[in-house]
């Protein structure tokens, strides 16, 4: 229940994953039938796709070896969370290949350049929106990027770029809460309007 009554109502369901289908949402309407399931379909398994296509091209770019890259690629396509959870409408698999991104770039031989740093903070800052569990992984991932970063001593402009977009994505998140629920705790998704003995 929202702060202005019970005609105000919302789903514990956070909006980025309902975000990230819009396109595939769009394009299903111009389908009938089994084409629009299946439209609807490969957006949800784009992701566990590209979640995939990440983990290959990191253990290419570690280790060189493109046997072991492909057999990675190979157990993590055709296992059982991945086959399970890549129809659904999850926000796991997303989430992940997100995760898997940032890592990547932050941790590749290559040093990313501002714009991709500007990018994998942007992509880090759609954490919150997706879950508010995620926000466990969100922290973390800030800290140790920025700290790698600031690391190199290459000057502030790098660990900025990454850090801010992320920051100002997150404190949009907590004006949404608060907008919807009166408060800045992210409790009130699953909680609703946070009174005081309720807070307590």
């Amino acid at each position: 229940e929202g702060r202005r009554g019970k005609d105000y109502v919302y789903p514990i369901n956070l909006p980025g994953i309902s975000v990230l289908l819009l396109p595939f949402y769009w394009l299903s309407r111009l389908f009938s039938g089994r084409w629009l399931t299946f439209i609807i379909k490969t957006g949800l398994s784009a992701w566990a796709s590209l979640l995939g296509l990440q983990l290959y091209l990191y253990a290419r770019e570690r280790w060189e070896n493109e046997r072991l890259s492909l057999g990675l690629w190979a157990l993590y396509s055709f296992s059982a969370p991945v086959l399970f959870f890549a129809i659904h409408l999850y926000p796991e698999v997303p989430v992940a290949c997100l995760m898997f991104i940032i890592f990547r770039k932050l941790m590749g031989r290559r040093r990313p350049g501002l714009t991709a740093l500007l990018a994998c903070g942007a992509l880090l800052g759609l954490l919150p929106w997706l879950g508010l569990k995620f926000s466990f992984f969100f922290w973390p991932l800030l800290a140790i990027g920025s700290y790698f970063l600031v690391k190199e001593r290459r000057g502030l402009a790098r660990p900025a770029a990454f850090a801010l977009p992320a920051l100002l994505s997150t404190a949009l998140f907590y004006l949404f809460v608060h907008d919807l629920y009166g408060t800045f705790s992210p409790i009130a998704v699953y909680e609703g309007v946070m009174t005081p003995g309720r807070a307590e």
